[in-house]
């Protein structure tokens, strides 16, 4: 069976996989965590006070900055997130070099896994076709 007639095979499923309609459609609300926000709806103008409150009278910068980044967000929404980070004093990689020591690497890795299972092998008196390292 090929990858494509694999895909053909899962759209025409009737179970599992993503089916054209389903799922909740955009613009409608959760179900679920509507009585929540019901619920918590009944404080939110006390919440804007409190917040105002601590803006104006909050006993430390930290808490009035706090107050006042919350009430912006619920104002304005959160700010996007973007810009541009600058790195230095990070060497160049030579990418020859990490070639090198990444064939080594794998290499040793071999040589472990084979001494691994050779023992093993013996062990279980199992003699084995062959070995990663060409033995």
């Amino acid at each position: 069976m090929t990858f494509e007639n694999m895909q053909a095979k899962t759209k025409e499923s009737k179970r599992g996989g993503k089916r054209p309609g389903s799922g909740r459609k955009k613009g409608q609300p959760n179900n679920v965590t509507k009585p929540i926000k019901e619920l918590a709806a009944v404080y939110s103008v006390e919440v804007i006070n409190t917040l105002g409150e601590l803006m104006r009278n909050g006993e430390s910068e930290s808490i009035k900055l706090g107050a006042c980044k919350e009430l912006l967000d619920r104002a304005h929404g959160r700010p996007a997130v973007c810009g541009e980070i600058e790195v230095s004093g990070i060497p160049k990689i030579n990418w020859e070099e990490m070639r090198k020591i990444s064939e080594a690497a794998c290499k040793q890795a071999d040589e472990e896994y084979d001494k691994i299972i050779k023992g093993r092998a013996e062990r279980l008196g199992i003699k084995l076709p062959y070995t990663n390292s060409g033995d």
